[in-house]
């Protein structure tokens, strides 16, 4: 039998290898404690499914599966210990482990290379094994950018963690053997198998997986994200995998896409705006290179002003968010910009029906700096070249969106990021007005490593958001009254990550922002030329945050922290450089003033996890908003006005209780959520019954305060895998508003009050080539106030009005079809119908006497658009 004499074995030192691996591969990082590789027969992998079979039993089909001998004495052997184990292409060491894992065997090399298992008395036993930091950077194989948010799970841990927004993750761990498994969304599943006898750096390339055998490759067949991480209320978007979906004009968008996502809505008919779980737009933090975009949208809310080309990764958290956020009750959508291939120079160039894109990437220095740059612009008048009406001729309708970014890598441990956005919209008439309106961004990053354990990221940002409207006088060309609007920001951020061990990890940060609003200055030139400036006002943003990912057992994990604020406002006096002002409307004058807030922010959630494929997700969080934005209309314009909180206007706040339910079904081929969540609102803001905007101070004598509520059931099922993907969502929910002088103190719903939300995204792939794809909406009618009759007063007649919101449009419904046709030289043609069967959803009602019966009001639906054909084309290389 196997037996042989191992007197002196017992006293080599366990682990004694002295067999080389000629090249390096990634087996070569299974090793022995002294840092030795393995010889070849334990580094040999294995497919074996063992249940129930006695340990000796076991070790003699390790023996034939891994066509080697062990020696040992069967005496050593537990006569008691049976094994089941499964396990496929894995080293023959993981399998030795795996079986004698919970003896006091252990395994030897002699110097003549056998393989001995010996049994350790009491004393040789290890006591306490040391911990070991695993940690790097995980990036995509083929262009060298990070993948944030990828995932690292340790099976003989049986956890794991994430890699932070630059692509860096860290691990302890007790020194042994383990399998890494990395996994990220449309990639490769990377398995390495490992000895863990001192720290590691591991830097991971993934490779990606080739989309038409699976449209989207979810992580792990054991272990997914959806399931088992501290996520809650919150969605993940690759923007390259939407390509497919069912287009407007040809134009992918971002904002729209978000749309047909639970908890998410839509105002109007052709608004690109979300609204999140009853919350205002203002409610919304955007971020892009984590600098604040104060206006999203382009022609009036017709489209988003981000271009999905230069969009790398998306996250959307709907009300319980990180601690490092703030500013906001509803949601944040953080937006991160490609960084540009490291290895090779490419691009894409696309043609559309109004727009065309153009983008640009390659490394500087190969493998050490990269760009990228991206610009889009519609064309429209472009054309006008080939028509001599002035009207056309002398109009301004278009807008661009450039976006560019670069990084340099000076080791390991520093990287540096600089990034920018520019979007500007132009529109009007040369010889009547004109209106120009943008954004502005720039985004300085500077990463850095002071260990395996602890990450750094510093941020100085730019943030600006301006606004000119001119207005020409017929038969004066030197009279223009001109409006300008602005809002400033810089920013200062420090983020510190800390990776404890496994079961541990720190976040924590302070943030500066100085803030500048000049809400509104008017001006004319000419004979009755005047100038005024009101509303304007500096302020100081302070937050201290700390928050700690803590996992109790196998099944229990909790994240929680607090965020701490305080935030300055200073006004200055309103100018007013006008002749006779006793001829103007009342204005409420603003004299210096200095008002101070102090909040804090309690968050936490806690994920129970029932078992590998199901798991129970509940939260609490409490936000926080300084900054307001006044409105009365429902798409975004570029006439929305910015205000800080002030002496008279207090800063909003919101709480909001979240729980769900996450499974994964056929593995993780589906994923299945359920989420009801509920928020309370105060301080919230709104005009007055009958309020009278005109120069008024922006304009809080017509400002009224109250609160609000929100809550609902959110509805999610996507399939990941195979030919055919998508999702169905659907949302029950309830948004009311309740305001002392609105609708006599009554609740009332809120404007984006959403009673019922559904929305069907389907893909089916067809070979390597097609994609044929489709969208299904339906949802609830706007909210809207409408007159219902007349009454006569002294000669005058006034109109009577519903109660606020008080009369809900007709529901919303249409069908979107799409196919692409994918060459095989990088290109995509696509063809489009938006509002396949021309459903005329109503945008709003008119109200007007009818020409047939004078003295009665008609109501006539307004319809924004219908079917719209599209086709587009891009081209990659």
């Amino acid at each position: 039998m196997k037996q042989t004499c191992i007197g002196k074995i017992i006293g080599l030192s366990i682990f004694v290898f002295i067999f080389n691996v000629s090249s390096f591969t990634q087996d070569s990082l299974l090793t022995d404690s002294g840092g030795n590789p393995l010889p070849d027969v334990l580094i040999n992998r294995i497919t074996i499914h063992l249940q129930n079979i006695p340990l000796l039993e076991a070790l003699h089909n390790i023996e034939s599966a891994g066509n080697f001998r062990l020696n040992y004495n069967e005496e050593i052997l537990p006569q008691n210990k049976y094994v089941t184990i499964e396990l496929n292409k894995k080293p023959v060491i993981f399998a030795l482990r795996k079986i004698l894992h919970g003896t006091s065997i252990d395994i030897a090399v002699t110097k003549n290379g056998q393989i001995v298992l010996v049994k350790l008395s009491s004393s040789e036993l290890p006591k306490n094994k040391k911990n070991y930091t695993i940690s790097g950077f995980i990036t995509d194989a083929e262009s060298g950018e990070a993948l944030l948010g990828t995932n690292l799970f340790i099976d003989e841990v049986g956890s794991g963690v994430a890699a932070n927004t630059y692509g860096f993750y860290s691990i302890t761990i007790p020194e042994g053997y383990y399998t890494l498994r990395y996994s990220y969304m449309g990639y490769q599943t990377e398995e390495i198998y490992t000895s863990v006898f001192q720290n590691r750096d591991l830097n991971i390339e993934l490779d990606k997986k080739n989309l038409w055998l699976d449209t989207i490759i979810v992580a792990s067949k054991t272990n997914s994200d959806f399931v088992a991480s501290m996520k809650i209320g919150s969605i993940h978007l690759n923007p390259a995998k939407l390509e497919n979906i069912p287009l407007l004009l040809g134009e992918r968008d971002l904002l729209r896409t978000l749309q047909l996502l639970p908890g998410v809505s839509y105002g109007r008919e052709g608004d690109c705006g979300f609204y999140v779980r009853g919350g205002d737009p203002d409610q919304n933090l955007i971020l892009i290179d984590n600098a604040p975009v104060y206006n999203s949208f382009h022609s009036l809310g017709f489209f988003s002003v981000f271009n999905s080309d230069a969009i790398k990764d998306v996250n959307l958290y709907k009300g319980l968010a990180p601690p490092r956020y703030g500013g906001r009750l509803s949601s944040v959508l953080d937006i991160n910009m490609k960084e540009g291939n490291l290895k090779e120079f490419g691009g894409s160039v696309a043609l559309g029906l109004i727009f065309s894109r153009l983008t640009l990437q390659g490394p500087i220095i190969k493998d050490k700096s990269s760009f990228m740059i991206s610009g889009r612009r519609t064309y429209l008048d472009v054309f006008k070249v080939f028509t001599s009406d002035e009207e056309i001729t002398n109009s301004a309708l278009y807008f661009y969106d450039l976006n560019l970014k670069a990084n340099y890598r000076f080791s390991n441990n520093d990287r540096l990021y600089l990034s920018g956005y520019m979007g500007t919209d132009k529109f009007g008439f040369t010889d009547a007005f004109y209106m120009n309106w943008g954004n502005k961004t720039a985004t300085l990053r500077w990463n850095h490593l002071f260990s395996n354990k602890l990450f750094l990221n510093s941020s100085l940002i730019y943030s600006r958001f301006d606004h000119t409207t001119e207005a020409y006088d017929e038969d004066d060309s030197d009279e223009v009254v001109k409006v300008v609007s602005e809002v400033d920001d810089i920013t200062l951020k420090e983020d510190f990550q800390l990776f404890l061990n496994a079961n541990n990890t720190l976040n924590f940060g302070l943030h500066y922002i100085y803030h500048k609003f000049l809400p509104g200055q008017m001006s004319a030139t000419g004979q009755d030329a005047f100038n005024f400036v009101v509303g304007k006002r500096n302020a100081h943003e302070v937050s201290l945050y700390g928050s700690q990912e803590f996992t109790v057992n196998e099944r229990i994990k909790l994240d929680y922290g607090l965020r701490a604020t305080l935030f300055s406002v200073q006004g200055e006096e309103d100018i007013f450089n006008i002749e006779d002002i006793e001829d103007m409307p009342y204005v409420e004058y603003h004299k210096n003033e200095k008002t101070n807030y102090w909040r804090i922010e309690p968050r936490i959630s806690l994920r129970y996890q029932i078992d590998e494929l199901s798991s129970i997700k509940a939260g609490y969080s409490k936000n926080h908003q300084y900054i307001h934005m006044l409105s009365n209309s429902t798409s975004g314009t570029p006439l929305d006005i910015w205000q800080p909180s002030s002496s008279k206007v207090k800063p909003q706040s919101a709480h909001q209780l979240s729980l769900g339910y996450y499974r994964n079904l056929s593995q993780t081929d589906y994923e299945f959520s359920i989420e009801a969540y509920y928020k309370y609102m105060d301080d919230l803001i709104d005009y007055k019954d009958g309020a009278n905007l005109m120069l008024r101070t922006y304009f809080e004598s017509e400002l009224v305060f109250g609160a609000g509520r929100a809550y609902g059931i959110e509805l999610f099922l996507k399939k990941n895998t195979g030919n055919l993907t998508g999702w169905i969502a659907y949302t029950l929910s309830r948004s009311e508003r309740i305001f002392p002088d609105i609708n006599n103190g009554q609740p009332f719903p809120s404007k984006y009050d959403r009673t019922h939300d559904f929305s069907a995204i389907v893909s089916y792939r067809v070979g390597k080539n097609w994609v044929f794809s489709a969208n299904f909406l339906y949802s609830s009618g706007f909210n809207i106030t409408i007159p219902y009759g007349r009454y006569n007063i002294s000669d005058r007649t006034i109109n009577a009005y519903t109660s606020r919101n008080g009369y809900r449009l007709p529901p919303y419904h249409r069908i979107d079809l799409g196919i692409s046709y994918n060459n095989n030289s990088g290109g995509t043609l696509n063809f489009s119908v938006f509002n396949v069967y021309a459903r005329k959803n109503t945008y709003t009602l008119q109200f007007r006497e009818n020409s047939n019966n004078p003295g009665s009001i008609e109501t006539v639906r307004l319809s924004l658009v219908s079917i719209v054909p599209s086709i587009s084309y891009t081209q990659r290389f």
